[in-house]
């Protein structure tokens, strides 16, 4: 019998493949908009003068690297598309990996030769671009074990795919503008053959695409082209899984394409065809000090509930669809508790729900997603948290369950019922800072807060040269982000450094010292920005810079001010021979209203302006805060930045 489509899947149908089509003309107006611009400050940086064309070079940006990954043993040559990446050099992490540049005439494009040992551990490395204007951000190069092709155009065709001679294979490709890659294999009858796609996880997050990353899809098809199987996702993961199990003896056509029909230099994969099937998911859980006990079963009703003594760490599993698991636990009046899920940060495709009731079964409190500033890579946040202060003393019962109703004996997870532990993370950011010989670097730390600690936090820089100079930082009470600035002697020996912020506060009676971890800040879909951890700091000496900035407060020296006051700062600019321009001062964001600095300019034909500190009525005795004030010099198409070293400022009584 002919099966119809309802009216309804028909409209929809048709709208996907016109929204697919609207898209795609999008990205191509956009695309030629961009280089229209490009062709026109082209134009502008060429008719500019002489001396304010390259005033100093660039920072280097990788856009992406094409293929992202090699076989073990083997010898990779890679394209690696960015802006200003005339490299010099290839940096890769870990051991066992070595690269070389092979060509680097195009600034907006690099040939790079990597050699994998055949001993080297598989997994994600880092690589970066380093310049004479500094270290790239990285690019994640996976190191395989299985053996590697590239995809081989022309293969857009159905009809004409690229034909794989023998599996597991993993296949090296890219999906252009209005591209597709199509790929044949044979089958045996009953055969089941595994396909999977690493995409958003070589480039999680790109700035100006939506929804933000690569959003691949496999499609099998027969010999007339009948589709046999198609997968969009795996579970909660954005690129897809495909399992397929051949009818017959044949050759069979594997698909890959955006889901919306888009199509970029970016879009870049790693296809595994024929590898093995999935297991059972087991979560790589972080360690925990908390005693840990299982889950006994049954405790899939209220009546049921397993009990436990707080603090406790459960590990468990939802093992059948609509499952539940109870647990119970006495607590006293006054008592506060944070109960929270680790499942779907680490692996689990469950989609926790917390619930909290009492004795007479009334729910108390519930929650169903909650966000961890520290789970930057998970795209859907599905993990559950409570915080809950009991009125009564007695037994409480906590329930946990997928909130979608699914189960299976991948869907595991830990849940910690403990009082409040308050402590911090800290992040760095950007993590690849440069700075000229004689310059200052600014540098972001952030501090994730947990459990309500909202105690000043002071950072501390170690492993520096000597002769560099590091500002007295903090991050102040009940705020999340601090600013440090580093500066060079003009001696500094050219080069990468790494050294560690170290983060001191006091937690109740303890002294607690956390190392922040670097990390980078990246942009997803024009709006979005999320913090993701990196191996390493590597911060950059380059020779003499453009022009330096300095203020007449000394190194180290904190300005003392009160609430409704005004402080002149006087601003100094050193430029380097030849350079000329206007010089924009202006603070780097300051992170309340309390304390404000406006905008000052200093012409091309002065050296030193003054800006004026002014704080607010409203200002607390007793507030800190790192001033940093930057400068922008325009010169062509470049715009130079510069920092002062930080201003200490503390707000005393009047």
């Amino acid at each position: 019998m002919k099966r119809i489509l309802p009216l309804a899947l028909m409209g929809a149908l048709v709208a996907a493949v016109v929204a697919g089509q609207s898209q795609a003309d999008a990205n191509k107006a956009q695309q030629e908009k961009k280089a229209k611009q490009d062709a026109k400050q082209a134009k502008q940086a060429a008719r500019a003068p002489a001396a304010q064309r390259n005033l100093e070079p660039p920072e280097p940006v990788l856009a992406w690297i094409y293929p992202a990954g090699g076989e073990r043993g083997r010898t990779v040559e890679l394209t690696a598309a960015g802006t200003a990446i005339l490299a010099q050099s290839v940096l890769v992490s870990g051991t066992g990996v070595t690269a070389e540049v092979v060509e680097a005439k195009d600034p907006t494009q690099a040939r790079v030769r990597v050699t994998i040992a055949a001993d080297a551990l598989p997994g994600v490395r880092e690589l970066r671009i380093l310049t004479a204007g500094g270290v790239s951000n990285r690019a994640r190069f996976v190191v395989g074990d299985q053996p590697e092709i590239l995809e081989v155009e022309p293969n857009s065709d159905k009809a004409h795919p690229q034909k794989i001679v023998s599996l597991p294979v993993l296949v090296n490709g890219q999906i252009l503008e209005g591209d597709r890659d199509y790929f044949q294999f044979h089958a045996r009858a009953g055969e089941t053959i595994v396909c999977q796609v690493d995409a958003r996880s070589l480039l999680p997050y790109i700035a100006d695409a939506v929804p933000g990353w690569f959003d691949a899809v496999l499609a099998v098809y027969d010999a007339s082209g009948k589709q046999l199987a198609y997968a969009d996702d795996n579970r909660f993961n954005p690129d897809p899984l495909l399992e397929f199990r051949a009818p017959a003896d044949g050759d069979y056509t594997l698909e890959i394409r955006d889901v919306i029909y888009r199509g970029r230099g970016d879009f870049v994969y790693r296809l595994t065809i024929g590898g093995p099937a999935p297991g059972p998911v087991s979560p790589p859980l972080p360690a925990t000090d908390l005693p840990v006990v299982g889950e006994r079963e049954p405790n899939g009703s209220r009546e049921q509930a397993q009990p436990v003594t707080v603090p406790v760490a459960i590990e468990g599993r939802i093992r059948k669809p609509g499952g539940s698991a109870y647990y119970r636990f006495h607590e006293r009046k006054g008592d506060k508790l944070v109960m929270e899920v680790e499942a779907r940060r680490y692996g689990s495709p469950l989609d926790s729900i917390l619930t909290l009731y009492n004795a007479r079964n009334e729910v108390l409190a519930e929650n169903d997603d909650w966000s961890d500033p520290l789970a930057g890579m998970t795209a859907h946040q599905a993990d559950s948290r409570l915080v809950y202060t009991f009125t009564a003393d007695a037994d409480y019962f906590l329930r946990i369950r997928d909130v979608q109703a699914k189960g299976g004996e991948e869907y595991s997870y830990r849940l910690k019922i403990a009082p409040p532990r308050p402590d911090f993370v800290l992040r760095i950011t950007p993590d690849n800072p440069r700075l000229a010989q004689g310059d200052t670097a600014a540098i972001a730390v952030t501090a994730v807060r947990r459990d309500e600690f909202d105690g000043e936090i002071r950072l501390d820089v170690e492993g520096l040269p000597s002769g560099f100079i590091t500002s007295e930082a903090l991050i102040a009470a009940g705020q999340n982000e601090g600013r440090l600035t580093i500066t060079a002697p003009p001696e500094a020996a050219l080069g990468i450094l790494s050294p560690q912020v170290v983060g001191t506060a006091t937690i109740g009676k303890d002294t607690v010292m956390r190392r922040a971890q670097a990390a980078e800040a990246v942009m997803q879909a024009f709006a979005y920005t999320h913090v993701l951890p990196t191996s390493r700091l590597m911060m950059v000496v380059i020779p003499q810079s453009a022009y330096t900035l300095s203020t007449d407060v000394g190194p180290g020296k904190a300005l003392e001010v009160a609430p409704e006051s005004e402080t002149p700062i006087v601003v100094k600019v050193q430029r380097r021979e030849g350079v000329k321009g206007m010089v924009t001062i202006q603070p780097v964001r300051l992170a309340n209203n309390a304390i404000v600095i406006r905008a000052a300019q200093v012409p091309a034909d002065k050296d030193e302006v003054t800006v004026t500190l002014t704080v607010a009525k409203e200002a607390k005795p007793g507030l800190r805060q790192d001033v940093i004030l930057s400068g922008i010099l325009r010169a062509g198409t470049q715009s130079i930045t510069r920092f002062a070293q930080a201003i200490p400022v503390r707000v005393a009584a009047r």
